[in-house]
């Protein structure tokens, strides 16, 4: 019969695995961003590269409404409004609040027709910004500081 004095291959594999799993886990918690939080921000700068791109390859303006729970796009086109998207419904506790409740923009650029600010108040507060030259950035409350 063998005595083991250290730790086997499989142990540390199995230790190893569950650190991944926990880390995975906790990683986000810690930098205080939830999956509803990532969720809610992805979708919405999706909607926005939507909007300017759609604006670019149909050559149309685009434009999404925005209000405290919802936001949905649309392209203006000949025959009136058409909607790029569903409405995206946030779920509270999450809020969106905006410098103004349309954001344009211009056919065949998809730059804005002004510059634009969207705050996401969730778990943690984020700030989108879209510039004149179409750039958005996300930054959070902390990283402001």
């Amino acid at each position: 019969m063998r005595s083991s004095t250290g730790t086997g291959l499989i142990e540390l594999a199995t230790i190893i695995a569950i650190l991944a799993i926990l880390a995975t886990i906790a990683i986000p918690r810690w930098y205080g961003a939830s999956i509803e939080d990532t969720n809610a921000l992805d979708k919405l700068s999706h909607t926005i590269t939507l909007a300017q791109y759609t604006a670019i390859n149909r050559g149309v303006t685009t434009y999404i409404t925005l209000n405290n729970q919802s936001y949905q796009a649309f392209a203006q086109m000949t025959t009136g409004p058409q909607p790029l998207s569903q409405p995206i419904t946030i779920t509270q506790p999450t809020t969106l609040t905006s410098t103004t409740e349309h954001l344009a923009f211009q056919a065949i650029t998809g730059l804005p027709v002004e510059p634009y600010t969207i705050i996401l108040m969730a778990t943690q507060n984020y700030t989108l910004t879209i510039d004149s030259l179409g750039e958005l950035t996300i930054t959070t409350a902390a990283e402001a500081i």
